[in-house]
């Protein structure tokens, strides 16, 4: 048998050992919890990298999408803008083309119609004498001409009006190939127009005269009236084109 201080001494050594393997079981226990605490939180680092990542790449598309929009859009407004300059650009051509001379101060500018909606030509009216509203003393036929708008242009040129030393409107220009030059019957030089789709011409200025009969020619209807009367300034005017 052991010495009772032998026997002390080993029963301390035993239980310093277990208190040391206790001690090392929960370090070890803490080691492990705080590994798997560290894996949750690189788990969780890793998620929220790869959610950044794909709103990133969300962003990414949708300022693509944009940036296509955008140009999409633009190339849209400048193919618009080069069709409305090719529209100006052709209906400049047809209004310099109204008058025969560059320096007619007296020619109608007309713009050219909408050619998705051609009227048909339609037949022009006979010559009646009447009595037009506002006008009295005239001497000479008055007659209605209808004007069917079969092309792009009337192509008719005016003078006179109130604030004129002409008083009265008178046709000054019919050029070829307009929609004046085409009745029955024929509109003539010298003829002075009373009335424009029955609005009279009485009283009216110059530029309110050639606004009347361009509005008339712009409007959606296939066809304009104009009420001429026919006096000793169309014979006038027709031996003085024959010398």
């Amino acid at each position: 048998a052991l010495p009772i201080s032998e026997e002390k001494r080993r029963r301390e050594e035993e239980e310093a050992e277990e208190k040391r393997r206790q001690e090392e079981a929960e370090e070890n226990r803490r080691l492990q919890e705080a590994e798997e605490r560290r894996a949750v939180e690189e788990k969780k680092r890793q998620e929220a990298a790869e959610q950044r990542r794909k709103q990133e790449e969300e962003r990414e598309k949708a300022n693509r999408e944009r940036l296509e929009k955008e140009e999409k859009a633009k190339k849209e407004e400048q193919a618009r803008r080069a069709r409305a300059a090719e529209v100006l650009r052709k209906s400049a051509q047809e209004m310099s083309t109204t008058s025969s001379r560059p320096d007619d101060l007296y020619a109608v500018p007309v713009k050219p119609k909408s050619l998705d909606a051609t009227p048909k030509p339609q037949a022009a009216s006979e010559p009646t004498t009447q009595t037009v509203a506002g006008y009295s003393g005239l001497t000479g036929s008055i007659v209605n001409v209808l004007i069917p708008k079969t092309k792009p242009k009337l192509g008719m040129g005016v003078d006179g009006g109130e604030n004129t030393k002409q008083k009265a409107v008178r046709i000054r220009l019919i050029t070829a190939g307009g929609c004046a030059s085409v009745v029955a019957p024929p509109l003539k030089l010298g003829q002075q127009i009373l009335s424009i789709d029955n609005q009279s011409l009485r009283g009216k200025t110059h530029k309110q005269a050639v606004g009347a009969i361009k509005e008339s020619f712009d409007s959606r209807r296939t066809e304009m009236t104009v009420t001429v009367h026919e006096d000793e300034e169309v014979e006038r005017v027709a031996a003085a084109k024959g010398k």
